[in-house]
């Protein structure tokens, strides 16, 4: 159970724990829970997990308010599209936790049968343009060449992160003494960019794609006359020319009452203080 994340791509402390565990700390499986009412949002951490090559199972939560919603969920397209096995959930209920742990239980055999025989089903969940699959895939082996990262780090998630320069991947290697590899990265990134290619933009704009195209593929219903009241409450409030206003009368708000409401109050307050609880 580790820290909350939207992404692998560590910006805090929480973050850069949950990171460093589930690409460095060998997890025997994953379990990637996803809000079935923000589906999309939440696929983009479940493309770079599943990068990762680790047995993982996703957990859809929430799938009764989805419905409540209008918007319908087709799990098998959804596993189908992912490649990784889906587990309805409604956690409140306790409904989908036998099923879960049955497919985790599932998932631990087969990857012992894989170690066993020496064999994969891996698929490539996001492919990016050929000339970044080329860099992706040059530094992928030389990362393998590496003693010092491949007994760590996924392969082909660490080619990619070094690419997008996720943060404190460049100390953390550095420090294990993989200095060659930052530089063949430095190499690889430069050629890339010099054919106009932004890293970070094509590897994020490429796993937001396939997040979509994931979440038209495997949903049906919901249009914008059916947000929740939340959703509504929340367009207002967050209004380009709303919000601002709203905010400062609320502020005004808050500094009358501090001010006028709670103000006949303070000299019982102080009454209380400076008499009958200072004497305890």
């Amino acid at each position: 159970d580790l820290p909350g994340a939207y992404t692998l791509d560590a910006s805090s402390p929480e973050e850069v724990i949950a990171r460093d565990f589930v690409v460095g700390g060998g997890p025997d499986a994953v379990v990637v829970v996803l809000d079935a009412t923000g589906l999309e949002r939440n696929l983009y951490l479940a493309t770079q997990i599943i990068e990762t090559e680790l047995p993982c199972v996703v957990a859809l939560t929430m799938i009764d308010m989805a419905e409540s919603q209008g918007l319908g969920i087709d799990v098998s397209a959804l596993a189908a599209e992912l490649g990784v096995p889906v587990v309805p959930m409604v956690a409140r209920r306790k409904e989908g936790i036998d099923r879960l742990a049955q497919v985790l239980a599932d998932l631990a055999t087969a990857d012992e049968e894989s170690n066993r025989t020496g064999t994969s089903s891996t698929r490539h969940l996001v492919e990016y343009p050929p000339r970044l699959e080329a860099a992706i895939g040059a530094l992928q082996r030389e990362i393998e060449a590496t003693p010092e990262v491949i007994d760590r780090y996924p392969s082909r998630w660490l080619a990619i992160a070094l690419l997008d320069r996720e943060r404190n991947l460049d100390e953390e290697l550095a420090a294990a003494g993989a200095d060659a590899l930052l530089e063949r990265r430095d190499d690889l990134a430069a050629e890339v960019e010099s054919e106009g290619i932004d890293l970070t933009t094509t590897i994020a704009g490429h796993r937001y794609d396939v997040a979509h195209h994931i979440t038209a593929a495997a949903t049906s219903g919901r249009t914008d006359a059916t947000a929740s009241t939340t959703d509504r409450i929340d367009a207002v409030l967050t209004n380009r020319w709303l919000g601002i206003p709203i905010f400062l009368a609320l502020m005004w708000a808050v500094f009358k009452i501090t001010t006028d409401v709670a103000g006949a109050f303070l000299d019982w307050v102080d009454g209380a203080i400076a008499g009958p609880i200072s004497q305890l």
